[in-house]
């Protein structure tokens, strides 16, 4: 996500949401296997909380994700390979 001016420092998930909530009739989208993980990996680490190695990574994403929406920047090159690393490990 990069950050945004007015929307808490992240960009948001309209589109999605749009897809979810506005189709109608027989104009209906599918999410694909990689939205559905990226949504569902954003959900469990915003609401969960616990202890253990998989509420460590999601701590540590959080804490980066804060930094950048705090500094108003774009995640590093490092940055996203860690999420996306930590991604791939949960999924």
């Amino acid at each position: 996500m990069a950050p945004v001016e007015g929307h808490g420092g992240l960009d948001t998930a309209n589109k999605l949401i749009d897809k979810l909530l506005f189709t109608e009739g027989d104009d209906i989208e599918q999410l694909t296997r990689e939205e559905f993980v990226q949504l569902t990996e954003h959900d469990r680490a915003y609401y969960l909380r616990g202890e253990g190695p998989i509420f460590a990574l999601y701590e540590t994403v959080r804490a980066m994700r804060d930094a950048q929406a705090r500094e108003r920047r774009y995640p590093s090159p490092t940055e996203t390979a860690l999420m996306q690393a930590s991604s791939a490990r949960r999924s």
